[in-house]
């Protein structure tokens, strides 16, 4: 019997490790599709591409598929040039379409403050992060925003609206040259807008907004010179309002600025209504079966990453086999895999990226919400969005000894593994604590993505008022 057992388990995890394998599939496929847009030719016409998104796609083309295989892509795509002979090429640079939509959109909007967002991140992304938030939020302001997007998954051709004063868009290059007066909202970590460009939009009257929200850091973007030299001009340069979202990071910025003139931390917050449980949720399929076991539940999701402590999560589910631990989100950098996506222990379960408007429904069905991080230079920038969601579900917190979450009484800290246990122990206790859901509760509603950019335009506002001073 013990052995039909252990061929039903191996059989079992056969068939998740094919399905995994055919959503990686998927995934990969989709990634070349991307490869195969930006360089492909039609109609005798030479389809125009941000220069930038081009190479980050070749070299994400080559760490998949290898040199030669690169090589052969982009040789097939000049030889098509070379057919199609240069008199032929027709450059496209805007649809007019475009440009008569943007004249409509400028006359809708007329007089209000624009701001036009850097494409670094797409903007249908399966969990929301901070520049999503920020766009939406900048919006309701009354601001019009055009958020740019990389485009990667989007699939968006033109200008799309996403709310009143909310526009999507993959017409960075036009609408950079042809937007009136607006701020240039954009990341430290996007690889993009170097300083040439960057001091361009400045000499056409354009103001910049710079934030500074993780460390710049190889595992998290690729680190060239072009992007050291527009950092380091930026914080040197005291007219260029900068947004630190972690103490680290202010005090970096501050040591390259020799100021704290027009820096301001302003960490990441939340939507506390899409968080926040008013009643009983539906359990959703992928862990019916979990939640029945009636074990305590031990949640995590976000990236799975070079920054997750894998062991300190292995000591927990061996030191307490009644518990199950639940981890949600994408295999970031493959690391996760490398520990055989936890395969070998019971009770844990990875079940891979949920949608944002459905995390309610799983934080729902734990009974202790986690941030297992390692300590290292990224985790010390690092003001997780995820605290502040898990807050407003009103469930108890375990981190690991991250700075920015020592600020919150809310929070239980782990100095190191054996302490995180015990605390994991203690937070199981709290969960029914009313007085402890009042602290979350106040927490939560201290830090929405309103009262950020609030904070961020009040920032704005009085460098400005102090600017006219002189």
């Amino acid at each position: 019997m013990e052995i039909l057992e252990k061929i039903q388990k191996l059989e079992e995890q056969i068939g998740e490790l094919k399905r995994e394998n055919k959503i990686l599939k998927e995934r990969l496929d989709a990634r070349n599709e991307d490869f195969d847009y930006a360089i492909k030719y039609y109609n005798g016409e030479l389809e125009k591409i941000n220069f930038e998104r081009f190479a980050r796609l070749c070299y994400q083309y080559c760490r998949r598929n290898g040199v030669i295989k690169t090589l052969g892509k982009l040789f097939q795509c000049m030889w098509k040039v070379c057919i199609i002979g240069v008199k032929k090429v027709k450059r496209k640079v805007v649809k007019p379409a475009y440009a008569k939509e943007l004249k409509k959109i400028l006359r809708t909007h007329k007089e209000k403050k624009i701001m036009l967002f850097y494409p670094g991140y797409d903007w249908y992304m399966k969990m929301y992060q901070r520049p999503q938030h920020m766009a939406i939020h900048f919006a309701e302001k009354d601001i019009l925003f055009f958020y740019c997007t990389m485009n990667i998954n989007d699939k968006i051709d033109g200008i799309k609206q996403i709310s009143e004063n909310l526009y999507v868009t993959n017409q960075y290059d036009y609408l950079k040259k042809h937007l009136p007066k607006y701020t240039l909202y954009m990341c430290a970590n996007m690889n993009g807008c170097f300083l040439k460009e960057l001091k361009d939009i400045q000499k056409r009257g354009n103001d910049i907004l710079y934030e500074y929200i993780d460390d710049l850091h190889e595992d998290l973007t690729e680190i060239s010179n072009d992007l050291l030299e527009r950092h380091n001009y930026v914080l040197k340069n005291i007219e260029i309002p900068v947004v630190t979202t972690a103490q680290h990071l202010f005090k970096k910025a501050s040591k390259i600025r020799k100021s704290e003139n027009n820096i301001i931390l302003s960490t990441n917050g939340v939507v506390y209504e899409d968080f926040h449980i008013t009643g009983k949720l539906a359990i959703p399929d992928k862990i019916k079966s979990i939640v029945k076991e009636k074990k305590p539940i031990i949640g995590y999701y976000g990236a799975l990453a070079k920054w997750f402590d894998y062991e300190l999560v292995e000591k927990i589910a061996k030191q307490h086999p009644e518990w199950n631990i639940l981890l949600i989100g994408i295999d970031y950098d493959k690391e996760f895999a490398k520990y055989n996506y936890f395969n070998y222990l019971s009770n844990v379960y990875y079940i891979g990226p949920v949608e944002y408007k459905e995390l309610i429904k799983y934080g729902a069905c734990c009974d202790v919400l986690t941030i297992p991080f390692r300590i290292n230079e990224i985790t010390l920038s690092t003001s997780p969005v995820k605290v502040f969601e898990y807050m407003s579900m009103e469930k108890p917190i375990v981190t690991t000894d991250l700075p920015e979450c020592r600020k919150y009484k809310s929070v239980l800290i782990g100095k190191n593994h054996e302490d995180f246990i015990k605390k994991l122990e203690v937070a199981l206790e709290k969960k029914n604590d009313t007085d402890y859901k009042k602290i979350l509760c106040h927490e939560a509603k201290s830090n929405t993505w309103e009262s950020k950019v609030d904070e961020i335009l009040n920032f704005i506002t009085e460098e400005e008022k102090d600017e006219k001073k002189f």
